[in-house]
């Protein structure tokens, strides 16, 4: 079984040892791939990962990823948690789950 998730032809995926988003920021600065799926090995109880985006809007406008990007958080978070736990979003982009932070997102 490989190391990283198996993605769609267009994902390139990196590890790294420290913050994902870290990585991602170096790697975007460094000319990476649109849709760079980086995450870090470092803690295998946690999940960090960061994608590398490419807008074609201005930053105004694209920042409205977030909002997108928490959506699909939530739908991949509610295909695996029991039926009745309550799933919801701490402003800016903290999620909880049954009350308890358990992650986020950010831009």
């Amino acid at each position: 079984m490989p190391d990283f998730p198996v993605l769609p032809p267009i994902y390139r995926t990196a590890t790294c040892r420290g913050e994902a988003r870290v990585r991602a920021i170096e790697l975007a600065e460094a000319g990476a791939d649109p849709a760079t799926l980086v995450w870090s090995d470092e803690n295998k109880d946690n999940l960090d990962a960061a994608i590398v985006l490419v807008p074609d809007q201005k930053l105004s406008t694209a920042r409205q990823i977030v909002l997108v990007g928490a959506l699909g958080l939530s739908d991949a978070l509610s295909s695996v948690l029991p039926a009745g736990l309550d799933l919801d979003f701490v402003w800016p982009g903290g999620v909880r789950v049954n009350g308890s932070l358990c992650g986020g997102v950010a831009l």
